[in-house]
């Protein structure tokens, strides 16, 4: 439950890996923010995931839990095309 607790988690390398062996199947990139998840981080995970998603040109989908963080800090992060699940 507390997968985006720990920054050195977050294996960005492994990301770009795994979306290279499995492009054909990878839709999009998945962040759960809610504090359960990120613990301590905050929003600094999203903000990773963001990048991520540049980086990939793949939209981003969050699915959102209890607070911290606010809903508002992560809409500010959102682009055209990325989703909120569980709102």
């Amino acid at each position: 439950m507390d997968e985006l607790s720990l920054l050195d988690w977050i294996d960005r390398e492994l990301v770009i890996q795994a979306l290279q062996q499995y492009s054909n199947k990878m839709v999009g990139l998945k962040a759960w923010i809610s504090r359960s998840v990120v613990g301590e981080s905050g929003i600094e995970p999203l903000h990773i995931a963001r990048q991520l998603s540049s980086e990939t040109s793949l939209p981003l989908m969050v699915h959102i839990g209890s607070a911290p963080p606010k809903i508002e800090s992560i809409l500010a992060l959102l682009k055209k095309g990325d989703v909120i699940t569980h709102y």
